[in-house]
């Protein structure tokens, strides 16, 4: 029986099926904050945004006011409206934007993502831990399978065909000494996803 949100430990979301190892209320009131965070930063940093663009008008017309009353002509008039704008408006902006701080974000909520051969193949009574090491071995199996096959394409192509600009050959694209050691990597992990597949019983090709 495939695993749905009926299970103990397995909730809804971000539109798909997450694992929990707490109660469900408690994961999902810490959504709940979580999501209440975002929005609030967005908020002040949209409120930020206006606050800075306000104190730079505010301070081309206070620079623009200081011209009128000094009567200042020429080169002048345009130096002191662009130089004051400039200041008067950093002053402004650093003062007001000083209180509008974003609060800071919430602790992401305590939900894990779930292997979609767990999903369809897991028993509807497994514990979260066995639902996690389940998911864990999967999914290493895997990352390291489609890793290996970038290597081992960079590797086939000369230098000058790999996309990224030249640089250190260590850290730009892989080099034969990386397929070697994702392969040894590859055939550890595969022993231990075999072994979760033969578990639940998917087929693991």
């Amino acid at each position: 029986m495939a695993l749905d949100a009926s299970h103990p430990n397995v909730i809804e979301y971000e539109g798909a099926l997450g694992i929990i190892t707490g109660s469900k209320a408690d994961a999902y009131a810490a959504i709940a904050l979580y999501r209440q965070s975002q929005v609030a930063i967005a908020r002040v940093q949209r409120m930020q945004s206006r606050i800075v663009a306000t104190a730079a008008v505010l301070g081309a017309v206070a620079a623009l006011a200081l011209v009128l009353v000094w009567r200042v002509d020429g080169v002048g008039k345009l130096v002191l409206i662009v130089a004051g704008g400039i200041i008067l408006g950093a002053i402004l902006g650093a003062l007001v934007n000083s209180a509008a701080q974003p609060p800071p974000l919430g602790n992401a909520p305590p939900v894990q993502a779930i292997a979609p051969e767990v999903i369809a193949s897991a028993p509807h009574d497994a514990s979260a831990r066995d639902i996690t090491r389940w998911t864990q071995q999967i999914w290493a199996y895997q990352n390291t399978a489609r890793e290996l096959a970038q290597a081992q394409a960079s590797v086939a192509r000369r230098d000058y065909e790999n996309p990224i600009a030249p640089g250190d050959r260590s850290t730009w694209y892989y080099g034969p000494d990386d397929v070697a050691r994702m392969q040894i990597d590859l055939a550890e992990q595969r022993t231990a996803y075999l072994a979760v597949a033969a578990e639940l019983g998917f087929d693991p090709h």
